[in-house]
């Protein structure tokens, strides 16, 4: 015969666990007389031996414990500091981590801008290089009023100076043209 420790109540040796409290069963005879290592629970209200525990909610099936369907949950009420954690925090910020800096929007520009750039260094010599200059300094523009909207500085920094080095690049190949076709 085994005993719960916890609640006194006896099951055969085939068991390990008690039902009411799921404490350890010790067995009567070696019950130890006090374990240093044993931590301390309150014990469970007694109930009658005869009332059977009610049965879990099925596998999968959503209900809570007190029979409510999902339809009846309700969210807690947010407070009024905006928070559901208390009027003390401040409210989050939609899409970012707590403490995380706002997600700027890339500036269409600033990529437009860039691409026009390399473009023109590549294979259209200096077709797109004034549409790669211009579109850099509006998207600049529009990135000093409005920091927070508007990112992609980087970009169009890039942008106008590939813009730009394409434009030198086929001006001095006009030049070079005209100097070679002066000295014949």
């Amino acid at each position: 015969m085994k005993r719960c420790p916890m609640c006194d109540r006896t099951y055969d040796d085939s068991q390990a666990f008690c039902v009411n409290d799921g404490a350890t069963l010790e067995s009567d005879a070696s019950a130890p007389a006090y374990d240093p290592m044993k931590t301390i629970v309150a014990t469970p209200p007694p109930q009658s031996q005869s009332a059977p525990l009610p049965p879990p909610p099925g596998y999968g099936s959503g209900d809570l414990p007190g029979g409510q369907p999902p339809s009846s949950w309700q969210s807690p009420p947010v407070p009024q500091g905006g928070s559901a954690w208390g009027a003390s925090m401040p409210p989050a910020s939609v899409g970012a981590p707590y403490g995380a800096p706002p997600q700027t929007q890339q500036n269409g520009l600033a990529i437009a801008s860039l691409v026009c750039g390399v473009l023109s260094l590549l294979c259209f010599f200096g077709v797109t290089s004034i549409p790669a200059i211009v579109l850099g300094f509006i998207a600049m523009s529009k990135i000093k009023a409005d920091p927070a909207r508007y990112g992609g500085k980087g970009l169009a920094i890039a942008g106008i100076a590939t813009g730009s080095l394409s434009l030198l690049l086929v001006i001095l190949y006009i030049l070079f043209i005209i100097i070679v076709a002066a000295t014949r």
